[in-house]
């Protein structure tokens, strides 16, 4: 593989006006994208934030819960360098890890999952390495030729477009505000999750789980939710 070769993935510029384009530099001469750079720290911390809350359920019961915990928070600072940067690297990387985290979502909860079919509850772990070796195909098949990135993106992106024009168009720094809120969303939906987990083992390990809010106990909207997890008196 020649330098030219080598040299696009980390050249400056992905190719795709995203997001706060109009505003490079205007903060930092280093950052690309001040807001969306800085805006990333709670999808990176959050999720530790999780684990650490969870880590004697983790290290007794059911240690792959960590996995899309840590995907997302790689996630964040996959995000961070690319609007950091804007080059296609960080983008490829960025966006590839959030089809990883969907897809070792789904590997890591099948088994609590209502809807999966009793059936192939003794093929499971075959149905989790088709899942992943897919999912590899497909992240391989991206940085190979990442115009087939660009044409999944369109097609997962379609109901959201007019969205994206807005977005691009009109308020520039909304993807930051998105930042934010999908950080406290993807954390929301673990902590929903763990708790599915834990009770649906509940026979096969000796803790309790509960949701509390901080700082208002009685979970106002401004309120930040955790699992406070406990061990049953013997």
């Amino acid at each position: 593989m020649d330098s030219k070769s080598i040299s696009r993935w980390f050249e400056y510029e992905s190719g795709h006006a995203w997001c706060e384009s109009a505003y490079k530099y205007q903060t930092l001469p280093y950052v690309a994208e001040f807001a969306n750079t800085c805006t990333n720290l709670p999808i990176i911390v959050l999720p530790l934030v999780n684990i650490m809350l969870l880590r004697r359920y983790l290290q007794d019961v059911n240690g792959g819960l960590v996995f899309p915990q840590l995907l997302l928070t790689f996630n964040g600072l996959a995000s961070t360098y690319y609007h950091a940067t804007l080059n296609l690297f960080g983008q490829l990387v960025d966006e590839l890890s959030l089809v990883w985290i969907i897809t070792v979502f789904l590997v890591v909860y099948i088994p609590v999952m209502k809807w999966f079919p009793e059936k192939f509850s003794k093929r499971l772990t075959l149905v989790r390495w088709i899942v992943l070796i897919v999912t590899a195909a497909v992240s391989g098949l991206c940085f190979l030729e990442p115009n087939l990135n660009a044409i999944a993106l369109m097609l997962f992106s379609i109901p959201a477009a007019v969205v994206i024009n807005y977005e691009g168009n009109r308020t520039p720094y909304l993807h930051a505000l998105f930042h934010l809120l999908a950080g406290l969303a993807g954390y929301t939906i673990f902590i929903m999750f763990s708790m599915i987990d834990i009770e649906s083992r509940t026979k096969t390990h000796r803790y309790t789980a509960a949701v509390r809010y901080f700082p208002d106990k009685n979970g106002s909207i401004f309120s930040f939710p955790y699992i406070s997890l406990k061990e049953r008196s013997q």
